[in-house]
């Protein structure tokens, strides 16, 4: 899965690539926004996040959130103003205002929608677009409940489950999994586990079908299991997230007037029960 981190290496290495003058990457006059744009069909925009970039030898992995900027994305003929959310992140409010250019309510992302983003600071406009990806058809998943083999012992191997799906074009897909259980009982025997458990992400393939292995579901429990579809910026930067520091021709960024990136997913899920 693709790493914060990843993403503001790149935009580091673009700046540094435009010229570097004093402490800064780059010169005040013309410093850039940051952009980690990652929209997702059906919901609202929640997962948008502006900073500035990085000084020069700054052990940070982000550069200072911008709390003020003005940012507004348009679909179909409709501008809608984004709220700063807090650190940076901006986002639509759920309950509807009105202002004379731009709306500023909660709002709904649909399949084939061309989405375009305005972040105006810096005296400049930062702009980009993307396009929300359809969503995966006649799924195929197991039967719940998943039952752990007998013959496992507590230690499960092996395939778990096959799932697979239709869609026509050249997609890219990953799989997302997690389990919801407060207390979670490992399968392998070991001692319970609570609290925040980081979730299963696949690397970025283009089969229609994909196989969970055991060791992908270590535990019992409810798991929900969730086929995503990437976007072309999504699978470029992807693609590139292990570029050699030494060649830097073609770092990742589809902002104008600025750096990152601002793509979109759509994906259908389900629940299943892992049980003994």
């Amino acid at each position: 899965m693709i790493k914060t981190k990843t993403l503001l290496y790149m935009a580091g290495c673009i700046a540094l690539l435009t010229g570097c003058q004093g402490a800064k990457l780059l010169p005040p006059s013309n410093e850039l926004v940051v952009v980690r744009g990652y929209l997702q069909a059906n919901i609202p925009v929640s997962n948008l996040n502006i900073t500035s970039t990085l000084d020069l030898g700054s052990p940070d992995t982000a550069g200072p959130p911008i709390r003020d900027a003005m940012v507004n994305v348009i679909t179909n003929d409709v501008c809608y103003e984004l709220f700063h959310m807090g650190n940076g992140n901006y986002g639509s409010p759920e309950n509807p205002y009105g202002t004379d250019d731009c709306l500023e309510c909660g709002f709904n992302l649909f399949p084939g929608d061309t989405i375009y983003l305005e972040v105006f600071y810096f005296g400049k406009i930062a702009t980009a677009s993307t396009v929300i990806p359809p969503k995966p058809e006649n799924l195929q998943k197991p039967v719940d409940p998943l039952i752990v083999p007998a013959s496992a012992n507590g230690e499960p191997h092996g395939d778990a489950l096959e799932i697979s799906w239709e869609l026509d074009g050249d997609f890219w897909f990953y799989i997302e999994s997690w389990n919801y259980e407060v207390n979670r009982v490992p399968i392998d025997g070991g001692e319970p586990v609570s609290g925040y458990e980081p979730h299963y992400i696949s690397d970025l393939f283009m089969d229609r079908k994909f196989v969970v292995a055991w060791d992908q579901l270590p535990y019992y429990g409810r798991y929900r299991i969730k086929v995503v579809v990437a976007t072309r910026e999504y699978v470029e930067l992807y693609l590139t997230r292990n570029q050699d520091s030494r060649d830097l021709n073609e770092p990742i960024s589809n902002i104008t007037n600025g750096l990152g990136i601002f793509t979109a997913t759509n994906n259908v899920s389900f629940d299943i029960t892992v049980e003994r």
